[in-house]
């Protein structure tokens, strides 16, 4: 009986993958601590040194024997793998096909995939909700895609001051399983988005004011590294590794569970009011009011807002929105008072405002991005200032119709948005050591986004609308020049393929997150056999549309 180390490493020799591997041995130690059980190999070699071509194949086939068929999706089983796919929100995503989609049900079988990717050099792609706009983010050709939808546990701590949340829910499934307890934890506004992605990359809520973003609010991160080694980062625990996830991405390992901390709270106050885009400039005024505050102190941390602007192809109508929150209930048809001056607003179409759970405000989002069509996200920061706010609107305005007349029949739907970064959430990012965002030292005030977002239904248009917001990006940050009013950070999880968020980070912040991935990832895995999403030296797309 050849031993088990032979027994793979000749599996490997006759389908020739184990070039330019140098750490083989090791790996094998690893996968053989884990618990795979490398003899099954013997019985099955000739069969897959004839059948296998590449090195992706045969991770999948070694991971549905190492766990069961009922793991794997390979692409050939076309049912299966069409519902695999129909899972991601953007039909660029949905267009990528693996070699095979892994659905592991815990963090060693992860471990497991990672090793097998690395002795096989297959490159991976890993899913949370799956929500991303561009191809690549999520899901990867002829790679391995981990799906971790199976990893959906959510668990209130005996104190109720902690939530344990398993990578693959959705913060639906969140809230959802929370409120009947009467708490909830800091996360995000749309009902799809999975737990992952939104909090690696930082993760703007609705109680961003009160808490911080989502990233500020984990009290530990289980994460498998690049060695198969499942860590436990903490401020305590790895804390260089733990302040790297708070905002650096895919880019150290993948984590399987957030323990996030948990705060009470029943039914909230919100929802949106629609006017005609002709009341802009009163909406911008009462927005920079909101984010400035009184005499420059932030008024009431309770409260929260977006800004909306969108085009609706199916009228021909340019609409404004709000979309108002606040933590506290409202009583007998009342109001916050810190949204006065919005409900002063003349014209107004629809509101949509009332008591509801954080998990129907999400749903209400949810419903105005559908899943399966096209779209791009783009995403530059200023300074809050109302000149750039009406510059960005003026220029997106201008160009979005432009497209919509070129373009023709169709699905159409561009919108943009504007969300400000307050005070109170800078100063929520300096605790627990800080994290990654480079936003914590700010001293220029608060901030504002400007996101770009566009949804069609047809791969023809793509060029057009590509290379359409790239010139509104630029005519934007032209016009932040010339106002003094540019900032550097770009919101991860809104930036585009073209985009480089990491860089935004600032220079120290960019050295700090490349010791931190050397250390915990010498060989470099997450940078070149998980390409995908927001790597640390460059943006997904190396070219401009």
């Amino acid at each position: 009986m050849p031993t088990r180390k032979r027994v793979i490493s000749y599996l490997f020799a006759i389908l020739g993958i184990c070039n330019g591997v140098t750490t083989t041995g090791d790996l094998l130690q690893e996968l053989v601590y884990l618990g795979v059980d490398i003899d099954t190999g013997t019985s099955t070699i000739g069969g897959l040194g004839s059948s296998i071509s590449d090195g992706c194949h045969f991770v999948c086939d070694a991971l549905a024997l190492s766990f069961g068929t009922d793991r794997i999706v390979e692409c050939d089983d076309q049912s299966a793998y069409d519902t695999g796919v129909s899972e991601y929100w953007s039909a660029q995503q949905s267009e990528v096909t693996p070699a095979c989609l892994f659905r592991p049900a815990q963090a060693k079988e992860i471990a497991v995939a990672l090793l097998l990717s690395r002795l096989a050099e297959c490159q991976f792609a890993v899913k949370s909700g799956g929500h991303a706009a561009f191809k690549g983010a999520s899901n990867i050709e002829n790679g391995l895609t981990i799906d971790l939808g199976e990893l959906n546990h959510i668990a209130l701590s005996p104190s109720g001051n902690t939530a344990s949340i398993g990578t693959g829910n959705t913060w639906y499934d969140v809230y959802t399983a929370l409120e009947p307890l009467n708490r909830t934890v800091v996360g995000g506004r749309v009902a799809s988005v999975g737990i992952g992605g939104l909090v690696l990359g930082g993760g703007i809520s609705y109680l961003s004011n009160i808490y911080g973003w989502a990233c500020d609010n984990i009290a530990e991160y289980e994460v498998v590294t690049a060695s198969g080694a499942i860590l436990y980062a903490s401020e305590a625990s790895h804390p260089d590794l733990y302040w790297a996830l708070r905002g650096g991405g895919n880019n150290f390992g993948i984590v399987t569970r957030f323990t996030a901390y948990a705060y009470p709270q029943g039914q909230m106050w919100g929802g949106d009011r629609v006017f005609p885009i002709a009341v802009n400039t009163s909406l911008i005024q009462n927005f920079v009011a909101f984010g400035r505050g009184s005499n420059g102190t932030f008024e009431d941390p309770n409260a929260a807002i977006i800004m909306s602007f969108a085009f609706d192809t199916s009228s021909g109508t340019w609409l404004a929105v709000t979309s108002l929150e606040y933590a506290i209930p409202q009583q007998n048809g009342s109001r916050p008072a810190v949204f006065d001056g919005f409900f002063h607003v003349p014209d107004i179409l629809s509101d949509g405002t009332a008591n509801k759970f954080m998990s129907e405000l999400t749903h209400d989002l949810d419903v105005l991005s559908p899943r399966g069509y096209r779209d791009t996200y783009w995403e530059v920061t200023f300074l809050l200032d109302e000149r750039i706010i009406s510059a960005v609107l003026e220029i997106w305005q201008e160009e979005a119709e432009k497209l919509t007349t070129t373009l023709g029949s169709g699905v159409q739907l561009p919108a943009l948005d504007f969300q400000v970064i307050t005070e109170p959430q800078l100063e929520h990012m300096r605790r627990a050591g800080g994290n990654a965002l480079g936003l914590a030292d700010e001293g220029s005030g608060p901030l504002v986004i400007a996101h770009w977002t566009y949804m069609w239904d047809d791969a023809s248009k793509d060029p057009a609308i590509l290379e359409g917001y790239q010139r509104i990006v630029d005519r934007a940050k032209a016009a932040g020049e010339a106002l003094g009013a540019n900032h550097q950070f770009i919101y991860m999880n809104y930036a585009s393929q073209f985009q480089d968020p990491v860089s935004g980070y600032g220079p120290e912040n960019k050295a700090r997150l490349l010791a931190v991935s050397k250390k915990y990832d010498p060989h470099g895995v997450f940078q070149a056999l998980q390409p995908g999403y927001f790597k640390l030296d460059r943006a997904p797309a190396q070219i401009s549309p």
